[in-house]
């Protein structure tokens, strides 16, 4: 499989976990705000760089030995084509940055709280870290206050649009 296969296959995952929060959504207009609900909405976080490697197509420019290519038709479809692949790249490092870090994250960490069980995953663990914070009420209280904050309409609003566009 070539990256660009696999970027494609990544995406499409995405898109595929976005379309079970937009349908989990759409049945009564509620999300549901559990463990299943954030582990994709985390899902959704994640990114992948796609990013050119060919050393051949590298060197042949590089080295000015792109003449070696006698056939101009041939030597203008691969400077073409490379062309294309650096335009892609910066589009999906753009969108990274822009749709993921700046746009979705920030609607996730504003709105909805991560269901993960602390005291499930650390147990009695947690009293290792000097000067923490985290009670057994903390996430019960937590989760409360985060679905008080989505169920205003426009919270569900700014969520939706973020889990669409991502």
């Amino acid at each position: 499989m070539n990256s660009i296969d696999a970027q494609m296959q990544t995406e499409q995952s995405y898109y595929k976990t976005a379309s079970y929060l937009i349908e989990d959504y759409n049945k009564d207009h509620v999300f549901t705000l559990d463990s299943i609900f954030y582990k994709r909405a985390s899902y959704l976080g994640n990114r992948k760089t796609f990013v050119i490697t060919d050393p051949t197509h590298t060197n042949l420019i590089s080295s000015g030995k792109i003449s070696v290519l006698k056939n101009q038709s041939n030597k203008d479809q691969l400077l073409n084509y490379y062309k294309e692949l650096e335009r892609i790249e910066k589009i999906i490092q753009n969108n990274n940055s822009l749709q993921i870090d700046q746009h979705y994250f920030e609607a996730l960490l504003k709105f909805v709280y991560n269901y993960e069980n602390l005291f499930e995953t650390f147990g009695k663990n947690l009293s290792k870290f000097p000067g923490h914070l985290v009670t057994p009420n903390y996430e019960t209280d937590i989760q409360e206050i985060s679905k008080s904050v989505i169920s205003k309409d426009e919270n569900k609003l700014a969520l939706m649009n973020a889990i669409t566009l991502r």
